[in-house]
């Protein structure tokens, strides 16, 4: 499945992306800022910003 996460950056965003992933699904992060991500969120998945 193919998830889209708005607010992906924010606390509760954070948690849905990680449990998609973790779940196997593809990911599209949307997000306000594009600062510094590290870790399985920031190479698994493909993001926008605006």
């Amino acid at each position: 499945m193919h998830v889209v996460v708005a607010g992906a950056s924010g606390r509760t965003g954070r948690f849905v992306v990680e449990q998609a992933l973790a779940a196997g699904h593809r990911v599209t992060a949307i997000v306000r800022d594009s600062g510094p991500t590290t870790g399985r969120r920031a190479s698994s998945c493909s993001g926008l910003r605006w």
